[in-house]
């Protein structure tokens, strides 16, 4: 088929829809015009229910001395407190119900073993492993559970900020551990050079998320 005629064909199709959608509109007009009317009421009658359920809430919130935001963030900490009870409570199971104490025990375990052989010492460190281990499991499942419920939002990134501190801790037990076995080297002066200054209060303080990362 010519250009032409393809170009005429196309230009009287266009037509014949104008013409058609015209007609249609002339025939339904009024149909048409009554359903925009009912459209326009129906949005102006859900803006005056938002309107009138805004309005309550503020009554309401005044009545009650509080406001939604104040009881939102009541909520939001109650959920932290119990997110971070729950690691609390892991931690204080697997060791022996002394979280506070913990590395002050693996130091009276080493230094108890120091300076014995080293397949004793070994036996040591494998023990405290096991307690490791299952610590750093129960983090990375708090981790998971907070992102599956709630996403990555402040939740999260403050259970993943506790793993990060326990990945802190354990890398200075590691580094002890070395020390542990070199009896050429002090194993207090070690303690003290990788500022692993966790005692009661400080364990407590990161137990509970509110100590830093050490240096």
């Amino acid at each position: 088929m010519p250009w032409a005629k393809v170009r005429k064909s196309v230009a009287a199709r266009r037509k014949e829809n104008r013409e058609k959608s015209a007609r249609h509109y002339a025939r339904h007009r009024e149909n048409i015009l009554a359903w925009k009317k009912a459209a326009r009421q129906l949005a102006a009658r859900e803006d005056e229910i938002a309107r009138l359920k805004e309005r309550t809430e503020r009554r309401n919130e005044k009545e009650s001395g509080g406001s939604s935001a104040v009881r939102k963030q009541e909520r939001k900490n109650s959920r932290l407190e119990a997110d971070f009870q729950r690691v609390s409570e892991s931690l204080a199971r697997y060791t022996q119900g002394l979280p506070s104490r913990f590395l002050e025990q693996l130091c009276i375990q080493y230094i108890s073993q120091f300076p014995s052989s080293e397949s004793s010492a070994r036996f040591v460190l494998e023990s405290a492993e096991s307690h490791i281990n299952d610590f750093m499991k129960t983090c990375y499942r708090l981790e998971g559970d907070v992102l599956q419920e709630k996403g990555a939002n402040e939740d999260y990134f403050r259970a993943h900020n506790l793993t990060k501190q326990v990945k802190c801790i354990l890398d200075c037990i590691v580094n002890m551990e070395m020390t542990a076995l070199d009896p050429d080297e002090d194993l207090g002066k070690a303690f003290r050079a990788k500022k692993l200054q966790f005692q009661r209060a400080s364990v407590e303080g990161w137990i509970n998320g509110t100590s830093s990362i050490p240096e």
